[in-house]
């Protein structure tokens, strides 16, 4: 089941935006659901972000139980809409409208925010190089419960890919995030990332946009200092 809902809605700090950021971006929040739940720390960035973007936010979730499929569907959602990028932020994952312009400034066609695994390490979910610029960190491969992708992003890879193109009852879609790569199986954000680096496109993390990741307890990256309240 999907649910798309455009939220007609000032810009994300119009005055003092980056020259080379577009002046009107256009998010798709594209969030899978396992079963149509959400944290509330996830719905109060939702709705801080739908406050500080009006005009500029489309939200879309998609319930399934097998989460390709679920990002497959936003995924084609997202390109049969007019937005600019795609914002995947899962709905156990804290955040706010903060991070998601620190993404939007790093100008990059694939940035992620850092969180850490539902592990008691702290380990961050992404896997992180030695690469450095400036505030960004270059990764092997970004999970992709905070992660911002241009339209440029995602078109380049549903070109390069046309043997993943597949119908669904909900229109064309195409298995990007299948989570088997060159015949070998991995998750599902893995293997995307996988498939955009095989493009010779680059995958970053920001380092400092540090999110809470939500289970039995809140979970943080561990490296980055003490979670903030």
């Amino acid at each position: 089941m999907s649910d798309t809902t455009e939220l007609p809605q000032k810009s994300i700090d119009p005055e003092t935006k980056a020259a080379t950021v577009p002046r009107r971006a256009v998010f798709f929040l594209a969030t899978p659901l396992h079963d149509g739940r959400v944290h509330h720390s996830y719905l109060a960035g939702a709705v801080q972000m739908s406050a500080a973007a009006p005009g500029q936010l489309i939200v879309s979730t998609y319930t399934n139980s097998f989460l390709p499929v679920s990002r497959d569907l936003l995924t084609a959602q997202f390109l049969r809409s007019p937005a600019t990028h795609m914002l995947c932020v899962d709905s156990d994952i804290g955040w706010s409208p903060a991070d998601v312009e620190k993404l939007l400034r790093a100008n990059k066609d694939f940035v992620s925010g850092i969180y850490a695994r539902k592990q008691p390490d702290g380990a961050p979910a992404s896997f992180l190089l030695e690469a450095r610029e400036g505030e960004l960190i270059e990764c092997q491969h970004a999970a992709a419960g905070f992660l911002l992708l241009t339209r440029a992003c995602v078109e380049r890879l549903v070109a390069a890919h046309p043997e993943l193109e597949y119908k669904t009852p909900h229109g064309t879609t195409w298995a990007l995030w299948s989570p088997v790569f060159n015949g070998k199986p991995y998750s599902e954000d893995t293997a995307f990332s996988a498939r955009w680096r095989a493009l010779g496109g680059k995958i970053w993390a920001h380092s400092q946009v540090l999110l809470k990741h939500y289970g039995e307890r809140m979970f943080f990256p561990s490296g980055f200092g003490d979670a903030p309240p």
